[in-house]
């Protein structure tokens, strides 16, 4: 903050991707990450004014215990408490594209849509935009290229977020919610995003975060497939590629015929193929937005969008446990 550092910025690890931050806490929380494993120092920060600064030092505040009825609580006090600063030279934004550009050109085709908009941003936002689309697709590219020590997450934490998910799932879709609450409680499953709570709590949500909920389902469509537990519609066809909503609660607890248990007992599909089908879904979404572009009233076209990005996110997830939260 003493800084005055004008967002969005791009930061600049010395072993890592670039990574875009459209606002100081996740500026903070990033660097707070990389300080927990000893990555922090020597971070260049490139701000949308051209000047930049590299870290030097945090400031670690205490940490805050948590209850298990904490559902979503925002974790941004988990940051530092101060990041420490060093100015650093002022830097044209033609060579911070530049540096993006180099980065995409070691993973991505030069046609390909997120590299095709860094090289046509004129503006830091619009950098940032295809910086922050690089950076997640980079790990599923280097999985697809047959690179080694690529991290993801693990089976548990796929597992945790389904079951999450189908109790979020069956809340959306009228079940009664104290059932709901207790088993998450009894399968120590509290771990949830502001956003759930709110679809597991809230009687009346607004009429977009209602919309925005269908998205979950395909979300967790695609986690069950990463786990082997669901075969993905493969359809193109927008009155086809919608996941099957009632096999998927008849199948997941609580209710289902499966038990948690059982789902905690299914197998990962190698990161390679959630890498592929990752990808596959992102073209999909990107050529679902290009129809849209020229014919918003598509409604076939816009169920491929929503459908594609709620798998692609959730794929993505899975792939980059270092860079994406599930909020």
């Amino acid at each position: 903050m003493d800084a005055d550092i004008r967002f969005p910025v791009l930061g600049f690890p010395v072993d890592d991707d670039p990574m875009p931050f459209q606002a100081i806490g996740l500026l903070r929380g990033k660097t707070g990450w990389l300080s927990e494993r000893g990555r922090h120092l020597d971070l260049e920060i490139v701000d949308s004014a051209g000047r930049s600064w590299t870290v030097t030092g945090v400031v670690e505040r205490a940490p805050v215990a948590r209850k298990w009825w904490q559902f979503g609580r925002a974790k941004d006090d988990d940051a530092p408490a101060e990041v420490m600063l060093t100015p650093g030279p002022a830097r044209s934004f033609d060579d911070t594209r530049a540096r993006i550009l180099a980065f995409a050109d070691g993973l991505f085709e030069a046609d390909d849509d997120d590299a095709l908009a860094a090289r046509a941003a004129e503006t830091m936002d619009a950098l940032a935009g295809a910086a922050f689309q690089l950076m997640v697709r980079a790990q599923g590219r280097r999985l697809l290229r047959g690179d080694g020590g690529i991290a993801v997450r693990s089976q548990a934490e796929v597992v945790t977020r389904a079951l999450v998910l189908s109790a979020v799932v069956l809340a959306v879709h009228g079940a009664d919610r104290d059932p709901l609450l207790d088993w998450l409680v009894e399968e120590q499953l509290a771990d949830l995003t502001p956003s759930e709570a709110d679809l597991l709590t809230i009687d009346d949500l607004p009429d977009e975060q209602r919309y925005r909920s269908a998205i979950e389902i395909e979300r967790l469509a695609a986690l069950l497939w990463a786990l082997g537990l669901y075969d993905l519609p493969i359809s193109q066809e927008p009155t086809e590629i919608e996941a099957d909503l009632p096999a998927i609660v008849s199948m997941m607890p609580p209710g289902g015929e499966r038990t948690a248990q059982e789902i905690r007992t299914s197998t990962l599909r190698p990161a390679k193929e959630i890498a592929a089908l990752a990808e596959r879904q992102t073209a999909l979404m990107r050529a679902a937005d290009r129809m849209l572009a020229e014919n918003e009233e598509d409604e076939g076209q816009a169920v491929i969008a929503y459908v594609a990005e709620g798998r692609s996110i959730a794929l993505q997830w899975i792939i980059n446990p270092d860079r994406i939260d599930w909020s």
